[in-house]
């Protein structure tokens, strides 16, 4: 299992590989390694539009963490 975090100033939902995963700001459970997209859907504001990270070998405690500007 790997996790991430979205961290952004309001609550909206995670989509990963444009499916729906959970909320920003929480800790979140993804499944194998890999390059995922990450974008919070409607309305867009916040840059970048999307963020692609390479997520492998995470802890709840080392989790991969994408910061998003409104």
């Amino acid at each position: 299992m790997n996790w991430i975090k979205v961290v952004f100033s309001e609550q909206r939902t995670v989509f990963v590989d444009d499916q729906p995963l959970g909320g920003t700001n929480e800790v979140l459970m993804l499944g194998e390694s890999g390059t995922y997209t990450f974008h919070l859907g409607e309305p867009q504001n916040y840059q970048p539009a999307a963020i692609t990270r390479q997520v492998s070998a995470t802890t709840t405690r080392s989790k991969t963490r994408a910061t998003r500007n409104p």
